[in-house]
């Protein structure tokens, strides 16, 4: 289920953008004043230390406070469409509430 809301909010989302007249989202042009494509960096970063992931408090509860705010944004927004929407992105905030918890029990 989830993957078919993926894929129809992804066309969705690409053709609202075209509609509203963002295509600077949508293009393949090179920005001025780069020589190449711009990418972004996002590949993480892991530090083992004595055998053991290297976990931060403070990073988990961080990350854990912006999945509570993203969740709180949404549900303000309101405008999940059908109540499966609803329940899929909910389901989706749990499983990352209940990762970024366990990985704080395990300190």
């Amino acid at each position: 289920m989830r993957d078919a809301l993926a894929a129809s909010d992804s066309s969705r989302m690409s053709k609202s953008r075209i509609r509203a007249g963002s295509q600077r989202a949508c293009t393949d042009r090179v920005p001025r004043g780069l020589t190449t494509e711009a990418r972004a960096h996002s590949s993480p970063v892991y530090v083992i230390a004595g055998g053991k992931p290297s976990l931060v408090r403070e990073d988990l509860t961080t990350a854990l406070r912006w999945v509570d705010r993203l969740w709180a944004y949404l549900v303000e927004r309101d405008n999940f469409g059908s109540r499966e929407n609803r329940d899929a992105v909910a389901e989706m905030i749990e499983d990352a509430r209940r990762h970024y918890r366990e990985k704080l029990e395990s300190l």
